[in-house]
């Protein structure tokens, strides 16, 4: 779990949607930024790689296909998708673990189950096939990249966020408010980042890096 925020006093803290805007920025990633939390959730773990590492899946398949994917990576074009998720993990978790590598794995394994349902149009993940997967990123690549990166990033900072808030789970009524709000800074970032080229491998470190200062700019 990641390291939580010192709890501020609880009056100051109840939920008051009418009053509250903007409180998930004061309460919560300002404390992270200042402690260097955010920086080593979003920069310096495992989430980073894992992104990067399948956003280069997705840049390999369209430009070489079903034989450039299985050469670069341990896996047959009849594989399931839960292994290529679990080869892609295993290639990052190689060094010592962060604080935060429960929670990276989690948002990769659900972030990009709910990618390939969205590119795929099913719902059962044991269906999902990474022949079936190459060759609708082949012809949707742009998509396929922002829209990868939309859904682990939303999801990372999820759990990065439920981390932090005193009380955790418990506190049901402030962490669905924290969420909500999160939840706009969130689609707000990706409306205005919505190029592929701001997603690929080779520059996903950067637009994270915006996105963290985006979080504090909210």
């Amino acid at each position: 779990m990641a390291p939580q925020v010192e709890s501020a006093d609880d009056e100051s803290r109840r939920v008051d949607s009418s009053k509250n805007a903007g409180r998930v920025k004061t309460y919560l990633w300002e404390p992270l930024h200042k402690e260097g939390i955010l920086d080593r959730a979003f920069r310096q773990s495992e989430f980073l790689p894992y992104l990067e590492r399948m956003s280069e899946f997705i840049e390999i398949a369209a430009s070489e296909d079903i034989s450039g994917v299985t050469k670069k990576f341990p896996i047959s074009e009849d594989s399931a998708f839960t292994w290529l998720q679990r080869k892609l993990r295993g290639e990052v978790d190689t060094h010592k673990s962060t604080d935060f590598v429960g929670a990276a794995s989690r948002a990769f394994q659900t972030g990009s189950t709910e990618w390939a349902a969205k590119l795929l149009g099913k719902k059962d993940p044991t269906k999902f096939k990474v022949r079936d997967i190459v060759e609708v990123v082949r012809s949707k690549t742009d998509m396929a990249l922002i829209l990868l990166a939309d859904r682990i990033l939303l999801r990372f900072g999820e759990r990065v966020l439920a981390g932090a808030l005193p009380g955790g789970d418990s506190n049901l009524k402030m962490l669905d408010y924290f969420m909500e709000e999160y939840a706009k800074q969130h689609d707000s970032f990706i409306k205005t980042h919505n190029k592929a080229s701001m997603w690929g491998s080779k520059t996903l470190a950067k637009t994270v890096k915006e996105y963290e200062q985006a979080l504090l700019a909210s």
